[in-house]
């Protein structure tokens, strides 16, 4: 093999783009894997004692406020269903009163449009919660 034949691959060679590896690790949770955790204590000696703490307080602050979340959407559920009872029973006796003065009809019509819209709701955020479920 000639020399500048030689001289040119070695100049192919160092010109030539390196190869790289990249490692992506990824996680879900409050605690890293013990493989990150073990990085951490190497670069930091006792960051893992620290981490783990770390993480069990973020869980119990995040349990805590779904907590307070959840109780306040029941509370403002338990009003929205008190207000419309009482819309509701205001409409029957309207409808009612109606009647006693001598209007069947409007009293009647208010009766069933308010025991109508009811059950609509009713029946309409029933399927919202629990939708049927199609067969494949």
């Amino acid at each position: 093999m000639p020399i500048q034949q030689k001289i040119d691959q070695q100049e192919i060679i160092k010109n030539a783009p390196a190869l790289q590896t990249i490692k992506k690790i990824e996680y879900e949770g409050p605690i890293p894997p013990p493989v990150i955790l073990e990085g951490y204590d190497r670069l930091v000696p006792g960051a893992a004692e620290r981490i783990i703490p770390m993480a069990e307080e973020s869980a119990k602050f995040y349990q805590e406020i779904t907590l307070l979340k959840l109780k306040s959407e029941i509370g403002i559920e338990n009003k929205e269903l008190n207000y419309a009872l009482i819309i509701s029973v205001c409409c029957i006796l309207s409808g009612l009163v109606a009647i006693w003065l001598g209007n069947p009809g409007a009293g009647a019509t208010i009766i069933t449009g308010t025991l109508t819209g009811g059950i609509v709701t009713f029946i309409t955020e029933k399927n919202k919660i629990n939708p049927k479920k199609s067969d494949p």
